[in-house]
């Protein structure tokens, strides 16, 4: 039996915590949550064999509406639960952009200081190497230049200019960040819409749930061709058969049945796969 206060545990409303969660937090939130999920459509298959078993045991009413309250109940929590999921998906996002801001700010000041440390050995290494021009044109000077030709020509790796003209780059990108912070790592997930509520004189009006489809009365033989299945998530849609209500059973082609049950809007009870 699944504890009512299951979503709230989930979405840690009763602390002050969920400003502050670490994504090892949420991603444990979102484990339990896909947990109860498939412990919820279990129960929910579970009770649907009962009522089938019932039905052909011509089992008493109050047997058969039991297995449909259980059906029920956990048709219920397995609404919430998919409810919950985009707010917990919303959080770790959020924690996952926290720690990678931070990452970011570490970085960003170990790049600052091996960037002045840079500027500094670049002048050193151009000093060296204009020393090392000097004694040579010395040399020249003095009537050396057989002696000159022979030795390696050194490098010019630096100049003056560009090292200038790194480190003023390097320190107008550094007082920009101070005047205008660095905006946010953008969300990858998208953050889940509310429900649009109209109002109806003066009631609020929630969007309307499913509408079960009129369907004709399947034969007691599942034809070839196709797999008998149950629906195990409400409002799916099944190419050409519209939204699905949760608990209702019916015929679909082979391939049509196998690709719903993979995305779990049905499973599948009888016929060619089963």
């Amino acid at each position: 039996m699944i504890h009512m206060s299951l979503i709230d545990r989930l979405l840690n409303r009763k602390t002050s915590k969920a400003s502050a969660e670490t994504v090892a937090e949420v991603e444990s939130a979102l484990a339990r949550l896909r947990a109860e999920r498939d412990a919820a459509s279990t129960a929910i298959m579970d009770a649907m064999r009962r009522r089938h078993e019932m039905l052909l045991a011509d089992s008493s009413p109050a047997a058969i509406a039991a297995a449909d309250a259980s059906r029920d109940e956990h048709g219920v929590i397995l609404e919430k639960l998919e409810l919950a999921e985009p707010e917990l998906l919303a959080r770790l996002d959020a924690a996952r952009s926290t720690v990678r801001r931070a990452r970011w700010a570490d970085i960003r000041e170990k790049n600052d200081q091996a960037e002045a440390a840079f500027v500094i050995a670049a002048r050193a290494g151009n000093d060296a190497f204009q020393a090392l021009i000097r004694v040579r044109e010395q040399a020249l000077g003095e009537g050396f230049d057989a002696e000159i030709r022979g030795l390696r020509v050194p490098p010019p790796i630096f100049t003056s200019e560009l090292i200038d003209a790194f480190e003023a780059e390097a320190e107008r990108a550094r007082d920009a960040r101070i005047v205008r912070p660095v905006a946010p790592f953008a969300s990858p997930i998208k953050k889940p819409v509310t429900p649009k509520v109209t109002k109806t004189n003066g009631a609020a009006e929630s969007t309307p749930k499913p509408v079960k489809v009129a369907r004709p009365a399947l034969p007691e033989k599942v034809p070839a061709g196709l797999a008998r299945v149950v629906a195990i998530r409400a409002g799916m849609e099944v190419e050409g058969h519209g939204q699905l209500v949760m608990g209702e059973t019916l015929d679909l082609p082979v391939a049509v049945a196998e690709q719903a049950a993979k995305t779990g809007a049905v499973e599948i009870i009888g016929g060619a796969t089963a």
